[in-house]
């Protein structure tokens, strides 16, 4: 059984993951994924501390620390305060590695939530994998939205506002497909990439559904 201090320090980085979104969020919106927020920069260096903590942590209590930190190299690279390190040493990254240094640590948020749902549904597995996928695919969605509208507002005609950005890139991610095509190369890479991550996380659903009704029927599966 996981230990309880485990399962704490992992709801606490997927609420340092949560931070880190609503305040991305705030500086997309504002027009400031380009300058020095001290109250992002302030978010970022305590989620990514906690980050760091809840690796040392697993990793400490790992039966072979050296083939966990292989295993787990990324999430450790993601996990570091890279803007705040800049920001440290006087360096000034451009506009669009300002935003993905920015977005870099919610790669490990992402992760947190996959870990964290499946602990709190660990007496009903296939239920809480159904979750992590909802929410993973629903904060691949949002992120996507926020780059999307990053890049595109203000010349592309057709994103006139954030909401416009998160139905183009749910459409995207369900293989829908939409009308607002996007006029940019960060735009493009992601109206290619986001139907792709699509049709790997979709397919969980109709795998949990066809599970939950084959159970439900006695004639199934005997």
């Amino acid at each position: 059984m996981q230990n309880p201090h485990i399962r704490a320090l992992g709801i606490l980085t997927l609420m340092a993951g949560a931070a880190l979104l609503v305040t991305l969020t705030g500086d997309v919106l504002h027009g400031q994924t380009g300058s020095w927020n001290s109250a992002y920069m302030a978010v970022q260096l305590g989620a990514c501390c906690i980050l760091l903590v809840d690796f040392f942590v697993r990793m400490y209590q790992a039966d072979n620390r050296g083939r966990y930190l292989l295993r787990n190299l990324l999430a450790l690279l993601v996990a570091i305060p890279y803007l705040n390190m800049l920001h440290f040493v006087g360096v000034h990254p451009g506009r669009d590695w300002y935003l993905v240094l920015k977005c870099i640590p919610l790669i490990r948020a992402f992760w947190m939530i996959w870990l964290v749902v499946m602990w709190l549904g660990r007496d009903k597995r296939a239920l809480s994998l159904l979750w992590s996928y909802v929410l993973s695919a629903a904060g691949v969605a949002y992120v996507a939205a926020l780059i999307f509208y990053e890049y595109e507002s203000g010349v592309n005609p057709h994103v006139d506002g954030f909401g416009n950005s998160v139905w183009w890139a749910w459409m995207c991610l369900s293989t829908a497909g939409a009308e607002v095509f996007p006029v940019t190369t960060i735009g493009k890479v992601m109206a290619a990439a986001l139907p792709c991550i699509g049709m790997m996380i979709f397919p969980v659903f109709t795998v949990y559904f066809t599970s939950v009704v084959t159970r439900g029927n006695p004639s199934q599966g005997s």
